[in-house]
């Protein structure tokens, strides 16, 4: 019990403070080529003093062979390996003040389809609220952080899988604009077919919904699904009506295998599942589309009017 307090504390720890250290980061620091944030400063200054040390060492050794040996060319390229590290290194100071610096844009645009392991992940990061990094004889990057009070209880984190903050291996997921606007455009092609009384196709607009959904990846699918679609700030995302209970029990049946789909929105942050959401959310977005275009009347092969459209028009006749 006391472990998992613990962990709690930390956990709001970290979230609490990353926002402090990411106020602190200004343009100017990720534009400084001499700026090394001060967390680094101990660990790099370890990896080039016994990167240095290496150096003296292969050097005094490199002499006691003869040039065309096996030796001395090996160790040559040990050698040579060295100020390569260091090359990298210095690379990899540029990519952690870049994935600061993303991190803090996403921030500000955080989709609620971000999974909370990895708003963790990157707050301790790039919030710079890690336990403990090392830099590899490469010269790359690895964070660890701790999650319990054993030795064992510590992941790493290579530098390389997570520094693309909105598409790595941990990504934030932000607000799906591209998305938004392609459902606002489609709601304005279907009324200018209803007032050109052009017939709903719903196949095109299901397979042009999941089209568009597909293109723009995984990270995008799951960002629809957790935002208001329609913009107007009131509208509930595509999740909450999940959770509240669509009227459609169909929705929560997989589209291919027929089996049972849970009743939490949980699942639908795992990329893994995406190509499944997709298909639900290309059926809402028709639907929502065929309701906005309006009921066909079988015998006039027009639009049925509604309640509201026959309210609206009374009112527009005796108020002339």
């Amino acid at each position: 019990m006391t472990d998992k307090k613990e962990l709690q504390k930390k956990v709001s720890r970290v979230i609490s403070n990353a926002p402090k250290f990411l106020d602190g980061f200004t343009p100017a620091h990720l534009d400084d080529p001499n700026y090394i944030p001060e967390s680094l400063q101990p660990y790099l200054s370890d990896f080039v003093r016994t990167g240095s040390k290496n150096m003296k060492l292969l050097l005094n050794e490199l002499e006691r062979y003869d040039k065309s040996s096996d030796e001395y060319i090996a160790i040559q390229r040990e050698i040579e390996h060295i100020p390569r590290s260091f090359i990298n290194a210095r690379e990899q100071v540029d990519k952690y003040k870049n994935g600061i610096s993303n991190f803090k844009k996403a921030l500000s645009n955080m989709n609620k389809g971000t999974q909370d392991s990895n708003y963790y992940l990157n707050s301790a990061v790039f919030g710079n609220q890690w336990d403990g990094m090392s830099v590899d004889e490469k010269g790359n990057f690895q964070f660890h952080i701790k999650y319990g009070s054993k030795p064992s209880d510590i992941s790493s984190f290579k530098l390389n899988d997570i520094s693309n903050v909105t598409d790595g291996s941990s990504p934030i997921i932000t607000e799906p604009y591209i998305g938004k606007k392609y459902v606002y455009d489609l709601a304005e092609k279907i009324k200018l077919d209803k007032d050109n009384q052009r017939g709903f196709d719903y196949a095109w607009t299901y397979n042009n919904a999941l089209t568009s959904l597909t293109d723009n990846g995984p990270n995008h699918i799951i960002g629809m699904a957790f935002t208001d679609m329609a913009g107007d700030g009131q509208t509930k995302s595509f999740s909450e009506m999940w959770e509240n209970g669509l009227k459609d029990d169909n929705f929560y049946i997989h589209p291919d295998t027929g089996e049972s789909l849970p009743e939490d929105v949980t699942w639908m942050k795992d990329s893994s599942n995406t190509e499944v959401l997709a298909k639900l959310l290309s059926r809402y977005i028709t639907n929502t589309m065929k309701d906005l275009y309006g009921e066909i009347d079988k015998k006039t092969g027009k639009v049925k009017k509604t309640q509201a459209d026959l309210a609206r028009e009374l009112i527009e006749k005796y108020s002339k």
